[in-house]
């Protein structure tokens, strides 16, 4: 290989790691903001406040759906009492 084409080479990985560190970074924020809310949702949730928390739940549902199949315990959980938020009693 000549040196034009390590150059090139190189600098062709350098721009795919940088690529790649920035969709982690901006995945890791996501993840962080999505369990902020749904620690929010709860905390609201154990006080009574349920606009507050279905507010949070919302956020964390969509947070946490982007991230994944859209389908874990956790968000489960969470549209399951956002659900009996919204329609109490039935």
């Amino acid at each position: 290989m000549t040196t034009d084409v390590l150059v090139a080479l190189v600098g062709a990985l350098a721009l795919i790691l940088t690529l790649a560190a920035g969709r982690l970074g901006l995945a890791s924020e996501r993840y962080r903001l999505a369990t902020t809310s749904e620690r929010l949702a709860l905390h609201y949730d154990r006080e009574g406040e349920t606009d507050q928390a279905a507010k949070y739940y919302t956020e964390f549902v969509r947070l946490a759906s982007d991230q994944s199949d859209g389908s874990t315990p956790r968000v489960d959980a969470a549209r399951r009492r956002l659900n009996e938020i919204k329609n109490p009693g039935g």
